[in-house]
């Protein structure tokens, strides 16, 4: 939905580096994240680059500041309602720019398990660094995909 919202061109991009923290929901061995993200890179048709944020380093993750930002923000305000909230956080701007604010009403299966045999069909997908395979992990739009690099920087 971000990518579309934003109206981003893939011809403009080789690559797509998205830093990332290392909870759980995101983690680079985190089964479904990685089907995810595989299956957005095919449909965005340009790989991804993934890149986390050493462990107990989020004063250099930006979302931290944002959400710090965001704490201040709406510091003695009532929220009462969802509706209210939303609209608060929509107001409230980081470095001059606004946040991409929306209500997210799907519903998630819980757990979805993703065999070993599943899992193991996605290592055509990826490329893991052989020093920090959990930290930096590389992920073909397809098997055989150029890797160049002019790189958009998501925070």
């Amino acid at each position: 939905m971000w990518w579309d919202e934003k109206g981003y061109d893939k011809s403009n991009y080789d690559t797509l580096l998205i830093n990332l923290d290392n909870g759980k929901p995101v983690a680079g061995n985190t089964r479904r994240f990685i089907q995810r993200i595989i299956k957005f890179s095919k449909k965005i048709g340009i790989p991804i680059h993934l890149v986390y944020y050493p462990p107990y380093h989020s004063k250099y993750n930006p979302i931290e500041r944002v959400w710090a930002a965001l704490e201040n923000y709406w510091k003695g305000l009532i929220l009462d309602t969802v509706e209210n909230t939303l609209e608060i956080a929509k107001k409230m701007t980081w470095c001059q720019k606004a946040p991409l604010v929306f209500m997210n009403n799907n519903t998630y299966e819980s757990p979805i398990k993703i065999d070993d045999n599943k899992y193991k069909s996605f290592d055509k997908n990826l490329q893991r660094n052989e020093i920090l395979p959990k930290w930096d992990i590389f992920i073909r739009a397809n098997a055989s995909g150029d890797d160049g690099y002019k790189v958009v920087m998501i925070h």
